[in-house]
């Protein structure tokens, strides 16, 4: 299961989906700081209601099995009626084809001075991509680890479409290290749900997953912006929040903290 929810949340738009041993349950979680606007809350609710249904039923098929009855009271609340719930998924569904729609356009994203000048930030590497693109190197050691100059990488990218909802702004973070697929999902599924927990800050709209190299394995971290929710400040928050993440990804790995 852990490595099947690691590949689903590979295309993860702003929601992990994590599996609790205790319940037998697999949640999607989305956590945003307390101060978000009720207009952000709301559009975020609907879109992530709209794509775990898709989850859901993907991995039902997946695994050979049906979905749960109670898949629509957990995500609508366990005392809501049909008629209000035909109308709740109508309206989550809008957001959903409102947003892939936009989807098909070119990204907003790609000329906005935000992004831009994150190129003269520290850390940024210039071979790693042009003008809509912009990586980091981070440092990042595992326990043990006797590389002095080991580092992490992620990237602000508007120049590629998400395979789901299609074009936007992306993160992509990978931690270094080749890894075989079991022990990569079961950290993967350790960190997002420490993010949950909101063990590396305030802000989770995202996912830990599996990333391939080849035959090899890593963990990465994936989120999306959609063209439709275009925000000048995005890439700025993008790039401060993945710092701080990656920090303190790092810092709960250093043998002070185990």
């Amino acid at each position: 299961m852990l490595r099947l929810l690691a590949s689903v949340n590979l295309t993860a738009v702003g929601a992990a989906l994590i599996f609790r041993a205790d319940t037998r349950l697999v949640e999607s979680v989305c956590a945003l700081p307390i101060q978000t606007e009720a207009a952000e809350l709301e559009r975020q609710q609907r879109l992530q209601r709209a794509l775990v249904r898709h989850d859901a039923a993907l991995i039902a098929q997946l695994v050979g099995g049906d979905l749960a009855s109670a898949l629509r009271p957990a995500t609508y609340g366990p005392g809501i009626n049909p008629r209000a719930a035909a109308k709740a998924v109508f309206a989550d569904d809008l957001v959903l084809a409102a947003v892939i729609d936009a989807g098909r356009r070119p990204s907003p994203f790609v000329g906005l001075p935000s992004l831009q000048a994150l190129r003269d930030l520290p850390g940024f590497t210039p071979q790693a991509g042009g003008s809509g693109v912009a990586s980091f190197t981070v440092p990042f050691r595992w326990p043990g680890d006797a590389r002095p100059e080991a580092t992490a990488s992620f990237s602000i990218n508007a120049r590629e479409d998400h395979p789901r909802i299609g074009s936007g702004l992306s993160v992509y973070a990978h931690l270094p290290g080749f890894l075989d697929e079991p022990l990569a999902a079961r950290i993967a599924q350790s960190l997002n749900v420490r993010e949950g927990e909101g063990f590396f800050g305030p802000r989770f709209a995202g996912a830990w997953c599996v990333t391939v190299f080849g035959s090899s394995f890593s963990v990465g971290f994936v989120s999306f912006v959609p063209s439709a929710w275009v925000d000048s400040d995005a890439p700025t928050r993008l790039h401060v929040e993945m710092s701080q993440r990656m920090a303190r990804v790092a810092q709960s790995f250093s043998p002070a903290s185990t």
